[in-house]
């Protein structure tokens, strides 16, 4: 008996890291909207057996991510632009109000911890050695961080909002830089939410409402307007 439970409990652990894998590639547009996801294959590319890989495909499946098909297998979820924009809408209204919970509960020092670790990315993107990824790992911390801020199961929530526009987001960025020479538009991300973190640590709520607002407003309508030629750009891209 010890032994069975010890057995469902290895597995329930490796079908949460399978599932934050696979997550992670799909974000990461290694695993493309509407790729045929192999069970065998992703079970010796993540080195796990069988079972926590369909664990984790049928998790993905009820957060969005990935669409199952009982004769044909397990695909990654493609999203219209329709839904896209629905998507945002909420993150729009959901995150508006976490900014101004943040503002009651967030801590100062990590406030402060946060803008000057902006500042510093703001320099290096002077001085050219900003690269994205950079700037997309600590924005995407900065924004759990006021989200553990709501209860969990709010946070938990928003979590699936922000990751559902991660990918496209994400490459929107990587297209403006690449496609169109746009390196400014990582200088302006990296202003928005150093400003952002002050107003927080301010109290300034209304500074904070506009500022991400405008955050999420102006890159919905970014992404929407260029949805086709982003999602061109992202199967094209390794």
């Amino acid at each position: 008996m010890k032994n069975l439970k010890f057995e469902r409990e290895r597995i329930l652990l490796l079908s949460e890291v399978a599932s934050k894998l696979i997550l992670e590639k799909i974000i990461n547009n290694e695993l493309k909207p509407g790729e045929r996801l192999d069970i065998d294959q992703l079970a010796q590319l993540l080195e796990m057996s069988r079972t926590p890989v369909i664990n984790a495909l049928k998790e993905l499946s009820q957060k969005g991510y990935v669409t199952i098909h009982s004769r044909s297998g397990s695909y990654v979820r493609a999203y219209s632009r329709y839904e896209m924009e629905n998507i945002f809408d909420f993150r729009e209204v959901m995150e508006r109000l976490v900014v101004k919970k943040a503002a009651d509960l967030a801590d100062k020092n990590v406030l402060k911890n946060y803008k000057n670790r902006f500042n510093e990315l703001c320099i290096k993107f002077e001085e050219n050695h900003c690269n994205l990824d950079d700037f997309f790992k600590l924005e995407m911390e900065f924004h759990q961080y006021l989200m553990q801020l709501c209860p969990s199961v709010i946070s938990m929530k928003l979590q699936d909002l922000v990751d559902l526009t991660k990918r496209i987001r994400k490459l929107h960025l990587q297209y403006l830089i690449e496609r169109r020479g746009e390196k400014g538009v990582t200088k302006s991300e990296l202003q928005i939410h150093l400003k952002l973190a002050e107003a927080i640590m301010n109290k300034d709520y209304q500074t904070a409402d506009q500022l991400i607002l405008d955050d999420i407003s102006i890159t919905k309508l970014q992404v929407l307007n260029l949805y086709d030629e982003i999602e061109a750009f992202g199967r094209l891209s390794e």
